[in-house]
């Protein structure tokens, strides 16, 4: 199976240096990592590039505040679709001038890479310091933390309500990332042990959790062809001798004691 040459932890250890980079104001360094159309919003008015040549020019004229100690790093994937990767996350940066008393910042950021035939190109990058906008959203009394029923909670409850036209897998890995996939993107797991492991059009990742547990949240789709792997029949090209061979050529087992029931769920899905 051709898989991704860019796993999750390749674009997380490439967002960390364009971070970096980007505190050290590296314009060498960042080039290789960004598409010609970057587009930059930064935590200021003026911090707005709709293009490479824009934002080195506006990276020219920061002020910097090297040196910088950036800590307290998360990052998070929170979306992947064929060549699109979305990741967010937040760390703190401290700089400790010469001069002057040591400064600390709380960021935010999402990062949107894309690839471009076997290059991964940052396209987008939004940062911005946690403490630069109040709440004017809510009563003062309600400090950093807003209740539920204020009314931009109630905004993002009434979108995450909104219907999908094809709901996403969530799977947790061993990191502690969440990831989102559609069914469709997910070809088949494997039981390892006491975890799990996803084999998607992208790459293969580990989870927590035995395959019976997981196959009663997955889609009608997703078939028990064996005791040690779930299916997606979308993918089966043909099936004989007690095996399912996918459009890809892998080969899975076939469990004896299944096969003419997985031969016969087969022919009611093309009847």
């Amino acid at each position: 199976m051709k898989r991704n040459a860019f796993s999750e932890s390749a674009v997380v250890e490439m967002s960390r240096r364009v971070i970096r980079n980007f505190y050290n104001l590296d314009r060498n360094a960042l080039l290789p990592y960004l598409s010609d159309g970057f587009m930059w919003i930064g935590a200021n008015d003026e911090h707005w590039a709709e293009n490479l040549g824009i934002f080195f020019d506006s990276l020219s004229r920061l002020p910097g505040v090297s040196p910088v100690t950036i800590s307290d790093e998360e990052y998070h994937l929170l979306f992947h679709e064929r060549n699109i990767w979305i990741l967010y996350g937040r760390h703190k940066a401290t700089s400790t001038p010469e001069n002057g008393p040591v400064k600390h910042a709380h960021m935010r950021f999402t990062l949107v890479w894309r690839k471009y035939e076997n290059e991964l190109r940052l396209i987008h990058m939004h940062a911005s310091n946690s403490g630069d906008i109040p709440l004017k959203q809510f009563p003062s009394e309600y400090g950093e933390a807003a209740p539920e029923n204020a009314p931009l909670m109630e905004h993002f409850k009434k979108l995450l309500s909104l219907p999908s036209a094809s709901k996403k897998l969530m799977f947790k890995d061993l990191n502690g990332v969440h990831r989102f996939l559609l069914p469709e993107e997910v070809i088949y797991l494997e039981a390892d042990l006491q975890r799990t492991v996803i084999h998607t059009k992208e790459g293969s990742f580990p989870v927590h959790g035995l395959i019976s547990e997981i196959e009663k949240s997955m889609p009608e789709s997703f078939y028990r062809i064996h005791k040690s792997y779930l299916l997606n029949s979308s993918y089966v090209d043909s099936i004989f001798r007690y095996k399912a061979k996918l459009k890809d050529g892998i080969l899975l087992p076939i469990g004896r004691d299944r096969y003419m029931d997985f031969k016969r769920y087969l022919s009611s899905k093309h009847s």
